[in-house]
């Protein structure tokens, strides 16, 4: 799961929510752009749990900032995937047994609010091919059938998904907002953190 804000995008948990285990052994990972998990991970735990998954093992990952292009560059590194790749041998292992997630994890219930960042996504008309990609990818259909060059910023979550998929460069975060907190949020979060998991 992708962190949003410190807790697990809202449609991907009850997309979630709807997959029902029965014991079925599972691995909570959350993925964040070496800002903070929060409680992400204990919430993906807690989903999990609820719906009859057995959780053997649980982690954090770093990669790229998705919205702050100026942190984490180059995450996942060397470093990280050998961390990924020793820590899947040990879930391999595990899964001979399925014993049960024994760690404690990180994060408090009931989980922080979700927040809705303030920054503006646009796209640049001029430069806009009108491919409708970041229509069919949008999670939250808030771009427009007919118009993608729009997008209802009410339901719009700032996954980057449209940002990401865009051929031409033409979607990208503007505003004040975006432009303030860009260089606070890269100096705050410079510092490296590493891939974290629980057994």
């Amino acid at each position: 799961m992708p962190v949003f804000s410190g807790r697990i995008p809202k449609t991907a948990r009850e997309r979630l929510s709807q997959i029902k285990g029965d014991n079925t052994p599972a691995i909570a990972i959350v993925n964040y752009g070496n800002a903070q998990i929060s409680d992400s991970l204990r919430e993906l735990v807690d989903l999990l749990d609820e719906n009859n998954f057995n959780v053997i093992a649980a982690g954090s990952t770093v990669s790229h900032h998705s919205i702050f292009d100026g942190v984490a560059v180059g995450r996942p590194d060397s470093e990280d995937i050998a961390k990924i790749d020793e820590f899947s041998q040990k879930c391999i292992e595990k899964l001979e047994t399925c014993e049960s997630l024994s760690a404690e994890i990180p994060g408090n219930k009931p989980y922080s609010d979700y927040k809705q960042l303030p920054f503006v996504v646009s796209c640049d008309e001029s430069v806009c091919v009108f491919c409708y990609d970041c229509i069919n990818i949008c999670p939250e259909n808030a771009i427009p059938d007919v118009d993608p060059i729009d997008i209802d910023l009410d339901l719009c979550t700032r996954c980057t998904a449209c940002i990401n998929i865009c051929p031409e460069n033409a979607r990208m975060f503007s505003g004040e907002a975006f432009e303030a907190k860009k260089p606070v949020f890269e100096s705050a979060n410079s510092e490296r953190k590493e891939p974290e998991f629980y057994l």
